[in-house]
């Protein structure tokens, strides 16, 4: 689990952001004040009734993240909204489409 300091306040709001949309999520990226990258996770209820289901699709993202966040340019604010999608695709597969993404942002 990301430190308090990598996670993104609910507070923030990202100004002119950088967006990115898949089949899977949309990412937004924006640049912040700090030396380090800061995430977001939004799954609403829309993509399942079950909180269950809700988190266990954050922490496949969450996953990635944690696992690549030393070789991702570092500065910005990082905020995904999953969609319903997400749940049913494997977590290789997920993690694949989310490098492209962030490739796509610059931040990879």
């Amino acid at each position: 689990m990301f430190s308090k300091k990598f996670r993104l306040p609910a507070s923030a709001t990202l100004q002119n952001p950088i967006q990115n949309q898949t089949a899977y999520f949309s990412v937004k990226v924006c640049k912040n004040p700090f030396p380090y990258n800061r995430y977001g996770f939004v799954v609403g209820k829309q993509v399942d009734k079950r909180a269950t289901v809700r988190n266990r699709t954050k922490r496949k993202t969450r996953a990635y993240l944690e696992a690549e966040n030393q070789k991702l340019t570092q500065g910005f604010d990082v905020l995904f909204i999953i969609k319903k999608p997400a749940v049913e695709i494997s977590t290789e597969n997920l993690w694949e489409i989310i490098e492209k993404s962030l490739k796509e942002v610059h931040l990879r």
